[in-house]
């Protein structure tokens, strides 16, 4: 997990004598240290126990810069608390901040001591934890700072815990508006949640929850007053949720999806509890990096469930893909210069083209936000019975699309059906009906596309398609005398990884060869250009595989005293480490390369090795014993990847 400064009597002996000998050992560290994103200087005890190493003390981690603070801002911070058996314990303090030079005040010079005023952001936060829980009252403070003083609190609040759960009362204070509420003491919300605006008197939100199910939602200003109805009635199936942005999004779309007038009040409680939610996840961040945390704070609400079936699963998994088809020709047939020009003289692009706007703007935003509560698993917690009729503009759609459009100075209004209309059952409602129109807006634009397609210069496609095969084709030659050149230099598995290249960089031409659509053509030549230089990039560095191999193996041997025989022997440390290396990750890495190469993946294996390397070489130097322990039997590479925190780009490895 870390590096002990300072070598003690206790670590000497462990290399001599059997390590089971020795069940606990104490230790202390004092120097650089990193969490997460916060890198600073760190003061903490630890213990090692059967090979584990556990913070146990106090601990201490801060960080400040002053020339970052010169030059432009300092973002500081610090933290403080104790550890118990790896656990956060007790009394804990944090402190971030931004802060930045105050050009507009006063500075002082005394006895050749610079004393410099700044400005910016602070936020403070304490309390007690419990096992890595909030316990007890927790309060966080973002100040705004001016000349080295607190101008004016931006946002406070107050929660108290029971081991994680909020309890009894809060109040969340933003810069113009105070939420107070309270819990119950299973952290169910309870009674009226009330939000109070400082320009103003009164409540201008309030939500009344009875035993975490919320009943209602009332706004009010200076005009009138609107109640939105949640939960009237008690739950049928209840559910037990965090109250977060997903909770909001059931109550808004349950709203929508309920027949006769729909509110859209507009709610604003949501602001303060997100913005609260963010301070309290940077104390997680810093927790969980360091051990077993819970630290969010777990506001919890009843909604009713309605789980998908089977056969809705099914047609929302196809509502989606046909959506971001249709929403992906969309954006190409109305972003193409060459469409928008021919638009101009041509009356039959014209009508084409303002269909495309109309599905644009009436069929897709209804597609949209039924996947978009798929993705965010709120559907299963609405009633889905009467989607199209509830969330289109102006009742259920039909297969003829009426448009009006300007031609030569006229209002021309036509209507447009696609292909196979009468075979769509847009009278249905629910799931299946969405799926019905969502395939029927797909037929629609990709029918559309093939004859605007046929509309464009057949002769400019082929100019262009022309350049770019030939920056193709440079490139692929250029990879293959790259191969050819590197492969007298190289032998073995490498070896026949280089071969694969080649031979995976032919195959993607032959494929491209056998392509029949032109238009699909110069999309693909541009990608296989750019695949093709990432090619020769992957050839290098399978090269340089026998190097960086010798390389790990000099890394992982040390010269060992040896009591018994007075001389000094070569031993290779870390075994089950650089074991997991040469017979499961290399192996892994040379089938990945020799089966499974592709444009698809050519530079996610090229960041893959450069990844293993640089992570074997600083896995010499941390503290491994809990990592050895774990790949004693382990033969997955996911799972050893993922165990030494291999990562790719925004891949993690095995997850």
């Amino acid at each position: 997990m870390f590096l002990v400064k300072e070598i003690t009597l206790s670590t000497l002996l462990l290399t001599f004598f059997p390590y089971s000998l020795y069940t606990q050992v104490e230790l202390g560290y004092s120097g650089p240290y990193q969490v997460g994103e916060y890198k600073g200087r760190a003061e903490f005890g630890y213990k090692l126990v059967d090979g584990d190493t556990l913070f146990d003390g106090a601990f201490m981690l801060e960080s400040t810069n002053l020339q970052d603070l010169l030059s432009n801002q300092d973002h500081y911070f610090f933290c403080k608390g104790t550890f118990k058996d790896d656990l956060a314990v007790g009394s804990w303090w944090f402190k971030f901040g931004e802060l930045s030079i105050d050009s507009t005040a006063s500075h002082e010079v005394n006895d050749y001591h610079y004393k410099v005023k700044t400005k910016g952001i602070h936020h403070e936060a304490s309390g007690d934890i419990f096992e890595g829980t909030p316990h007890g009252k927790w309060v966080h403070t973002v100040a705004s700072v001016k000349g080295s003083q607190v101008e004016g609190t931006l946002f406070k609040s107050t929660i108290d815990f029971d081991r994680g759960i909020p309890q009894k009362s809060f109040s969340i204070q933003g810069d113009q508006m105070t939420l107070v509420g309270r819990f119950l003491r299973d952290g169910l919300a309870h009674d009226v949640w009330e939000l109070y605006s400082t320009e103003v008197p009164g409540a201008i939100e309030s939500w009344y929850f009875v035993e975490g199910r919320l009943d209602k939602i009332v706004t009010r200003n200076d005009v009138s007053t609107d109640t939105l109805r949640v939960y009237s009635a008690a739950i049928e199936d209840p559910k037990i949720l965090d109250l977060n942005e997903r909770y909001l999004g059931i109550i808004r779309l349950n709203q929508r999806l309920t027949p006769g007038p729909s509110s859209e009040t507009k709610v604003e409680m949501n602001d303060l509890l997100a913005e609260n939610s963010k301070y309290y996840q940077k104390i997680d961040d810093i927790l969980s990096g360091l051990g077993e945390s819970r630290f969010m704070p777990e506001f919890k609400v009843k909604v009713n469930h309605k789980p998908l079936e089977s056969s809705e699963l099914n047609s929302l998994n196809s509502i989606k893909t046909h959506y971001q088809s249709s929403e992906r020709i969309t954006k190409e047939l109305l972003k193409s210069t060459q469409l928008n020009i021919l638009t101009l003289s041509d009356n039959e692009t014209l009508f084409l083209i303002s269909v495309v706007n109309e599905i644009s703007k009436n069929h897709l935003p209804v597609l949209k936000e039924v996947t978009e509560a798929y993705d965010g698993q709120v559907l299963p917690f609405v009633s889905r019975e009467n989607i199209l009729l509830e969330l289109w503009p102006e009742g259920k759609p039909s297969t003829e699309i009426i448009v009006t459009y300007e031609e030569t100075g006229t209002d021309i209004k036509r209507s447009y059906k696609g292909p196979g209309a009468d075979s769509y059952s847009l009278e249905k409602d629910g799931i299946e009906g969405t799926l019905e129109l969502a395939k029927y807006t797909y037929g629609c634009l990709a029918s559309i596309q093939s004859r605007l397609n046929e509309k464009l210069s057949n002769e400019q496609r082929q100019v262009q398609l022309m350049m770019l095969e030939e920056d193709m084709i440079a490139e692929i030659t250029a990879l293959n005398s790259l191969v050819d050149s590197l492969r007298g230099k190289t032998t073995g598995e490498p070896l026949s990884a280089l071969n694969s290249v080649k031979k995976a960089a032919k195959r993607e031409l032959g494929e491209y060869s056998a392509m029949k659509d032109l238009v699909e053509k110069p999309g693909r030549a541009r990608f296989l250009t750019s695949c093709f230089v990432q090619m020769q990039e992957l050839s290098k560095a399978i090269a340089t595989l026998d190097t960086r191999i010798s390389e790990i193996k000099v890394v992982y041997t040390d010269d060992v005293w040896n009591p018994f025989t007075s001389t000094v022997m070569s031993e290779e440390v870390k075994k089950r480490i650089t074991t997991a290396y040469r017979e499961i990750l290399l192996p892994y890495l040379f089938s990945e390369l020799n089966q499974s190469l592709s444009c698809n993946n050519a530079s996610y294996l090229m960041a893959l090795l450069e990844k293993i390397h640089q992570r074997m070489l600083g896995l010499r130097t941390e503290d491994t014993s809990r990592l050895e322990r774990k790949l004693k039997r382990e033969r997955d590479p996911l799972v050893i990847m993922r165990l030494l925190d291999i990562q790719t780009g925004n891949k993690t490895i095995g997850l």
